[in-house]
């Protein structure tokens, strides 16, 4: 008899439409079984009343019962930064984030969502951290349309670490330098890895109604072999 140990949906925000995907682990090995895939189609992700209720509809039809919500969020609307730090400290290095981010964009640090990852520490007590921040207000409403509907969030992640997360659960362990390209709709989306984690990302608007969109991507392919 299988025993479900968590479900989770997680809900992938794009400028007009949201991908879900719906998965569930199994007790016994951690195994995924993906139970989903759904589309929401919306015309722009200001228009937070119609997606509230795009997303009431599929929850309904999906028999929601307290499954773990995560959101992921367009590199289009999220900013990152390699950057090196003066400290190893996690504490330290969380003040000079949200420093580093308001300086980056015209914003204060009360008005910005900041997170990280710290790449790695080296000798000289100096940190490498890929930098993620976003508007306050551009996550504290995509939060609010939950809220309103009493359920709680677990995280919010930037595409970039979705495609992160996939390449490692299907080749876990890889420790190798590779590049991982996610093509959509209308854009692309490059990141690369060393030891698992981000050490470079890029989003790429894509044509395709032009032609020589394909080779478009191949040279935004070899541009970000060339900047990493």
């Amino acid at each position: 008899m299988k025993m479900w140990r968590q479900s989770f949906i997680i809900f992938h925000f794009r400028e007009k439409g949201c991908t879900v995907l719906k998965y569930r682990t199994l007790d016994r090995d951690s195994r995924k079984e993906i139970e989903g895939f759904w589309s929401l189609v919306y015309d722009n992700l200001e228009e937070k009343s119609i997606i509230a209720g795009k997303i009431k509809e599929f929850l309904g039809k999906v028999n929601y019962s307290d499954e773990r919500v995560i959101l992921v969020v367009s590199h289009k609307r999220v900013s990152s930064r390699f950057i090196r730090l003066p400290s190893s400290d996690n504490k330290e290095i969380e003040e000079m984030i949200y420093l580093q981010a308001a300086k980056d964009l015209p914003y204060t640090p009360e008005e910005l969502v900041v997170g990280y990852q710290v790449v790695e520490r080296d000798k000289e007590g100096f940190a490498s951290i890929n930098m993620v921040f976003a508007r306050r207000e551009i996550i504290d409403g995509l939060l609010g349309i939950f809220k309103d509907q009493d359920i709680e969030v677990e995280a919010v992640f930037l595409t970039t670490y979705g495609i992160a997360g996939l390449f490692n659960a299907v080749l876990p362990g890889e420790m190798d330098e590779v590049l991982v390209a996610c093509l959509e709709s209308d854009a692309l989306e490059i990141t690369v890895l060393n030891k698992g984690k981000v050490f470079l990302s890029r989003f790429v608007n894509i044509f395709k109604q032009d032609s020589l969109w394909r080779e478009e991507v191949f040279k935004q392919i070899m541009e970000t072999q060339s900047l990493y």
